[in-house]
């Protein structure tokens, strides 16, 4: 948890990630139910569980940490009503004392959802489709941490990382719920 491997972290664009629970059982339902059931209240108990196993996490002491959730199309949230990771991303932030954006980076195409595809497919089914809002582009003084619920390839994750990468941020970490 926490360290990326030099190779793998050139090619993620992150400088760390951090993965808090199993992706599987309980966890697995909880985020399935949050999604795809429309559940949302079941952020609170995710939130928690992350809370307790990052608050004392020494990576993140002292520093000003902004969290940005994975932001998905805007239609698939007027139909869903929610994002799920700026739903637990925000409670979450909140806890830690951290900076929150939900719209620091926006997802500007609509895609096919990642859940079927294969590692190749998923990076080809993210490329291009975000973009850094621009009223934030002077907030490279803190230390961004791109927030998702689920960690499978990483596609998503680094994908936004490339993009805040070539917009001059430096210091970019990946944290998710679940791997």
């Amino acid at each position: 948890m926490g360290q990326i491997h030099p190779f793998c972290a050139k090619r993620s664009n992150l400088k760390k990630l951090f993965c808090y629970l199993p992706f599987r059982g309980p966890i697995k339902q909880a985020i399935y139910t949050m999604k795809y059931r429309f559940s949302y209240d079941i952020a609170n108990e995710l939130a928690e569980l992350v809370y307790e196993r990052i608050k004392m996490e020494t990576s993140f002491k002292g520093k000003s940490i902004l969290l940005a959730p994975v932001p998905i199309y805007p239609a698939k949230r007027r139909k869903r009503g929610f994002n799920q990771s700026e739903e637990v991303g925000k409670r979450l932030a909140r806890k830690m004392g951290w900076k929150f954006i939900p719209n620091l980076i926006l997802k500007t195409k609509n895609t096919q959802s990642q859940t079927t595809l294969t590692r190749q497919e998923r990076k080809k089914n993210v490329s291009g489709t975000f973009e850094l809002n621009k009223k934030y582009k002077n907030l490279k003084k803190y230390q961004i941490v791109i927030f998702d619920d689920v960690y499978t390839s990483g596609a998503t994750v680094s994908e936004i990382a490339g993009v805040l990468k070539k917009e001059g941020f430096k210091n970019i970490w990946g944290m998710v719920v679940a791997r």
